[in-house]
């Protein structure tokens, strides 16, 4: 199997240039909110690049744009949906087809100080953080089991990331 090592949003190594055992690969939550940038965005172009076939799905169409115009290959299929909502993820996830490796990167961080905090807040971190992350890896996961290939599912979490103020 071809392993992955992401060691910063720049770098992506690989011990097979044509990742030979991930054929199609599903990224979600290409960008963090309110940017056009960030791990997810630079894992797809460095997969791109290494030959696999690619579906990335973002909540900002804009920003998926972007990067068809950037990269500029039939090898990358985009998604507009919003992972919070746990339908219309599961459609998009669903959208996407047979998935060999899943990328769960997809993350919210609303900073409020803790005598403030409102109930939506708590509710919109909990969606994308939580339950897209379950709600997209159930869909893919049940897709590698029924077709007996087995796969790679990836979550990448960080308080650190890029968060949004209210």
């Amino acid at each position: 199997m071809a392993s992955l090592v992401l060691t910063d949003s720049s770098q992506l190594t690989s011990d097979s240039q044509d990742l030979d055992d991930i054929k199609r690969l599903l990224c979600i939550g290409i960008f963090p909110p309110n940017s056009g940038t960030g791990i997810g965005r630079d894992l797809v172009k460095r997969l791109l690049k290494y030959g696999a076939e690619v579906v990335a799905i973002s909540r900002t169409k804009k920003h998926l744009d972007s990067l068809e115009a950037e990269v500029k290959t039939t090898k990358l299929k985009t998604i507009n949906a919003d992972l919070s909502d746990w339908n219309m993820a599961r459609r998009a996830a669903e959208e996407a087809g047979p998935i060999d490796c899943l990328v769960n990167n997809a993350a919210t961080a609303i900073l409020e100080p803790f005598f403030d905090i409102k109930p939506e807040s708590i509710d919109d971190s909990f969606n994308i953080n939580v339950k897209s992350i379950i709600n997209v890896s159930q869909v893919i996961a049940k897709g590698m089991v029924d077709r007996k290939n087995g796969g790679t599912i990836v979550n990448v979490s960080s308080q650190a990331a890029k968060a949004r103020h209210n």
